[in-house]
């Protein structure tokens, strides 16, 4: 059975994520840890962190889940983005506000 964790990190924390990626390799077959990076640096670093896959059967399962999530993504054009409401546009100028947190 798969199983998910979260952790949330700062920069300073770094090396205790990857630490935690690494124990939970050698106790679970079948995991996904998600990592919110909680500062820029942080975001940077995590983003430059490369997971090499050299299972095929593994490589394509994650392309078929990734054919499937891309089943409900809708393509914005330009022009929509720019005629939504006034509502919209308030919750993401208030959102944007704390994509440094995100």
């Amino acid at each position: 059975m798969a199983r998910d964790f979260c952790t949330l990190f700062d920069a300073n924390y770094l090396a205790r994520a990857i630490a935690l990626y690494r124990s939970l390799e050698r106790v679970c077959d079948d995991f996904t840890l998600h990592a919110f990076c909680m500062d820029d640096r942080s975001f940077e670093i995590n983003d430059e962190i490369t997971l090499g896959i050299m299972d095929t059967a593994l490589a394509r399962e994650l392309e078929a889940i990734f054919e499937r999530d891309l089943e409900h993504c809708v393509e914005l054009e330009l022009t929509a983005w720019r005629q939504r409401g006034r509502w919209h546009r308030l919750k993401d100028n208030a959102l944007y506000l704390f994509n440094e947190m995100m």
